[in-house]
């Protein structure tokens, strides 16, 4: 059969080929070159974002700076009898220190309120203090040292003397880490300034007057040789602070001396001519061996009197004491009754214990206080004689020197003697010898205190960073390499995004040109439906399918055409010689 005759068209088709148009690699290359500015802008923009988040806001909150420091200042360290740190004070004696001063409210708000820039402006005013303290942002803790136990190490913390600590800082609360190592040596620093300020003039106040009334030589002794004591205990604290070879330049002189020369000096000043160990304690032993008592030659009588009524306070004394040690004994007896008397005192019960240790306290307060007692009025010149052993009851005589021996005379009976010449002016000699050394240990006060406050003065103070980047700070990321991620993420999504947007246009029939603007491309183009024939641009590469599709149908189309003219021509030939032949 002709298949010109059936009217019959055959088209093949590709079984593959579904009529629709697939996104393509080439396609996202293509369109990403095409909106290559708005990927390069959105791309910048993603990095920037990425490099904010991370110095804003992850930074801050998730980094921890430790800074560990030793600190220098003046301040009395006090060690206990293994030389491990007791107290430590400010130099004022009574204020104590604690390292936790440094990171107190007090001392934070002092170092925001009082810390500013060269226009006035508070440097420290973005911590958040309150949120700080509240979370326990802020903490120190002594330094450890690592100890070995055989094979295994051990962490301990070093000797709070040694001023060593650890200061932990959360970055949530401050804004970056140079802040924070500004935040914690500002801290540090107002407690160095506070101890430096809290060193006193005068660490030695006391000074001895130079007329001292008292007829009781023995008193005025044992305050000077106190004042003695006292200088030579605040050389040998400095001597354990500072080094011997520290220089000080003192009132009046033109050239510096060292600590090791003042120090040598003063104990030269008060060494004893007779070996004794000090001048005190040789001028101690002449006293309780004569006597002697402050008097003016002339007035004896009024001296006598005056011992006499300084007798009568001591008796009365005396007398209460005795009463004291009586009582006390009669409470360890009435308490170790009911147990024999071979029993041992740690073999009770703790309540007796504890009972008998205070009755014994007691009872040995009260013995001892009468053995003064004794001895002042011996010296005075009275004889005391034991009558009951029990009730520790003394009789107290003052004989006159005519019936007594001169070697057992006490200061009564050399007043009373008129040719006691020689006695008299050895105890004026004394009594010289005494007052001369007032004013002296004065001078050595003063001289002492001048030592004391130019070696702390002088002394270096600061801090010691045991990091050479000051402070170690944890849990950060470097702000660039967010930005990287965010140029990496932003290339991403704005090429994807972009690509998509321009090939579903271009699948509508919308041209997408690399032109500077979409908009402008549009515009200037006019639309396919509305351009005539002969005026139509080339079909680009993607248009040339559907071309071939409509060219092939509009030839199956004329050519069915043709067929149906040639059969409507031959039907009307057929016809017409139909009608001949009728």
């Amino acid at each position: 059969m002709d298949p010109k005759e059936n009217n019959q068209v055959i088209i093949f088709k590709n079984d593959d080929d579904d009529g629709k148009r697939h996104f393509t690699w080439s396609d996202y290359c293509h369109f990403t070159y095409i909106f290559k500015y708005w990927v390069l802008g959105i791309t910048l923009i993603f990095a920037i974002i990425g490099y904010l988040v991370i110095s804003l806001w992850w930074n801050p909150n998730h980094s921890v700076s430790t800074a560990r420091v030793a600190v220098e200042m003046p301040l009395s360290i006090i060690k206990d009898e293994n030389g491990k740190t007791a107290n430590i004070y400010f130099m004022d004696g009574s204020t104590r220190y604690s390292m936790y001063e440094i990171i107190s409210k007090e001392n934070i708000d002092e170092v925001i309120e009082n810390t500013k820039d060269e226009n006035g402006n508070p440097v420290f005013s973005s911590v958040d203090v309150d949120s700080l303290l509240k979370s326990n942002g802020i903490s120190i803790q002594t330094q450890t040292e690592t100890r070995y136990d055989g094979s295994t190490s051990y962490e301990i913390p070093t000797d709070a003397g040694d001023l060593k600590y650890v200061i932990t800082v959360n970055g949530k609360y401050i804004s970056d880490s140079d802040t924070t190592s500004d935040f914690i040596e500002a801290l540090i620093n107002n407690v160095i300034d506070k101890a430096v300020s809290l060193v006193p003039s005068q660490y030695l106040d006391f000074q001895i007057p130079d007329y001292y009334q008292s007829l009781d030589l023995d008193v005025l002794l044992n305050q000077i040789s106190n004042q003695y004591n006292a200088i030579n205990s605040l050389y040998q604290s400095l001597l354990s602070r500072f080094q011997e070879t520290d220089t000080i330049t003192l009132t009046g002189s033109s050239t510096a001396t060292t600590l090791r020369s003042v120090y040598y000096d003063f104990q030269q000043q008060y060494l004893a001519a007779s070996g004794a160990e000090t001048e005190f304690a040789y001028l101690e032993s002449l006293l309780s061996l004569n006597h002697y008592v402050r008097f003016t030659i002339g007035e004896e009588q009024t001296a006598i009197q005056t011992c006499m009524n300084n007798g009568d306070i001591l008796i009365d004394r005396l007398e209460k004491s005795a009463k004291l040690a009586n009582q006390a004994s009669k409470n360890i007896e009435n308490l170790l009754k009911p147990f024999s008397p071979d029993v041992t005192i740690g073999a009770l019960d703790s309540s007796i214990q504890e009972k008998y240790a205070i009755y014994a306290q007691n009872l040995s307060d009260a013995l001892a206080s009468i053995d003064n007692i004794l001895e002042d009025l011996r010296d005075l010149g009275y004889q005391c004689t034991l009558t009951d052993t029990d009730t520790f009851d003394y009789v107290v005589t003052l004989p006159d020197y005519t019936q007594m021996d001169e070697a057992d005379y006490g200061t009564i009976q050399h007043l009373q003697n008129p040719n006691d010449d020689e006695w008299k002016q050895a105890c004026s000699a004394f009594i010289a010898k005494v007052d001369a050394l007032v004013p002296q240990l004065n001078d050595s006060v003063t001289k002492a205190n001048e030592v004391y406050k130019g070696l702390y003065s002088s002394e270096e103070t600061g801090i010691i960073w045991m990091d050479a980047s000051h402070i170690v700070t944890d849990g950060e990321i470097s702000a660039f390499l967010g930005a990287a991620a965010g140029l990496v993420l932003g290339f991403i999504l704005s090429s994807a995004i972009l690509a998509a947007y321009g090939y579903i246009k271009e699948k509508k029939g919308i041209p997408v040109l690399a032109d500077d603007s979409e908009t402008t491309s549009t515009a200037l183009t006019p639309t396919m439906n509305n351009t005539p024939e002969e005026t139509k641009e080339e079909p680009t590469q993607e248009e040339t399918p559907e071309k071939q599709d409509k060219e092939t149908t509009d030839s199956v189309t004329e050519e069915t055409k043709d067929q149906k003219e040639e059969s409507s021509t031959e039907t009307s030939d057929n016809v017409q010689k139909d009608e001949t032949k009728e």
